[in-house]
């Protein structure tokens, strides 16, 4: 646990630094990748007191840290000011019922399936998750927010 807080606090600001760099096209299929590579990690534990189950473990907790940055900038920076509160506040909320969804299902998947086929579920939701958005990346519907933001600037101007 120590490990995983020490490195996502190393590497969660160039994170952060990145998807201000970065279209939302890039980064937000890259986050979600890069979790799901992660979470499948753990179909490959043998011995869950082994080296590799930790160093799974520890880019499991920076995964995730990596992609809540990730959503949470894209959304805070593409909500209107009036609204971020509600807006932020429905995402909680749909966070905590997602919770408990999983918590109920995870719950069956690990007694039923295998100790491991709760993070491969979510694993495979990550997938599928950063094939929707490369699917909107490719029909264009996923916008550039930063190229909008400096178009706005400069008709201010």
């Amino acid at each position: 646990m120590i490990i995983s807080v020490v490195l996502g606090a190393s590497i969660v600001p160039f994170v952060g630094k990145m998807v201000d760099t970065y279209t939302p096209q890039v980064m937000l299929p890259l986050a979600f990748f890069i979790r799901g590579v992660s979470l499948l990690a753990f179909m490959f534990i043998k011995d869950p007191a082994g080296g590799y189950a930790y160093t799974v473990s520890i880019l499991m907790v920076v995964g995730t840290a990596c992609e809540n940055v990730t959503i949470d900038t894209y959304l805070f920076r593409n909500t209107e000011t009036q609204i971020r509160g509600i807006v932020l506040g429905t995402a909680v909320a749909f966070g905590f019922i997602g919770q408990l969804l999983f918590t109920l299902v995870g719950g069956f998947l690990f007694d039923d399936v295998g100790r491991y086929s709760p993070f491969e579920l979510v694993g495979f939701l990550d997938f599928c998750f950063m094939i929707f958005l490369l699917t909107l990346v490719f029909f264009g519907k996923l916008r550039n927010d930063i190229k909008d933001r400096e178009l706005k600037k400069k008709l201010e101007n």
